[in-house]
């Protein structure tokens, strides 16, 4: 619940907890509203284990999909950040699994999930967004938004590709992220249907990146071809 950290126009952390500094604050995700929550990464010499997290509904064997966006805020030290699925004990310790993929980068990205819980009797499973860790007396603080968590059906219903972009016209590149699949190629588009460009990402993963510097204003999209099959995006250059 609030996965945008905000109730109308104001930033909130309702329904979320932390053990270390986390905030809300202006600066949100693509398409995930204005606000986000910053937290501060964990270090031995200060609080450690720090995260955001929140319990959430689920059951031993259950399929789910989690992701959302996340990067690192400017600065000397950039830790590996991410989400994660983390188990609960009665006696509220929590412990992560290490299941989700992970970044070090400055601008929003979108890492997604796909796993099964294994949860013992008395165990709840929680959503965490992990701001890394720093050595020393070192600070460093990761941003996050737009979660999403939900069960899925492999075997019940046939999943399509769920798909968000990020245009960054200043920074001459268009985002892609795929939610529930593994991107395996994009490709750019102009109006009439002509391949511009392509990638191919390499490994498992979920996000393609395209440049549009020196692109003539108009209509363009990206197909995007997915372990779950194909999908389009629609975007335009002013």
């Amino acid at each position: 619940m609030n996965p945008s950290f905000e109730v109308g126009p104001n930033g909130s952390l309702s329904y979320w907890e932390h053990d270390c500094m986390a905030q809300s604050v202006l600066g949100g995700a693509p398409s995930s509203g204005a606000w986000c929550a910053e937290v501060e990464a964990s270090n031995p010499q200060g609080c450690f284990w720090s995260g955001l997290y929140q319990p959430i509904g689920g059951f031993d064997g259950m399929t789910f999909a989690l992701g959302g966006w996340c990067r690192n805020v400017a600065g000397p030290w950039t830790p590996a950040i991410g989400f994660d699925i983390g188990i609960m004990d009665l006696s509220g310790t929590i412990t992560p699994m290490g299941l989700g993929p992970t970044t070090t980068d400055t601008v929003w990205t979108w890492l997604g999930m796909n796993d099964t819980l294994h949860l013992a009797a008395d165990e709840q499973a929680v959503v965490v967004c992990n701001p890394g860790v720093v050595g020393g007396p070192a600070f460093a603080s990761a941003r996050f938004d737009g979660i999403q968590f939900f069960k899925t059906f492999p075997f019940s219903i046939d999943e399509v590709p769920r798909l968000s972009s990020h245009l960054d016209i200043a920074g001459g590149y268009i985002s892609v992220a795929c939610m529930n699949a593994r991107i395996v190629q994009a490709r750019l588009l102009d109006a009439l249907g002509r391949e511009i460009a392509s990638v191919s990402p390499l490994g498992d993963t979920t996000t393609a990146r395209l440049l549009i510097t020196a692109r003539s204003p108009g209509v363009y999209f990206v197909a995007v071809r997915t372990d779950l099959g194909d999908s389009v995006v629609r975007f335009a250059l002013p």
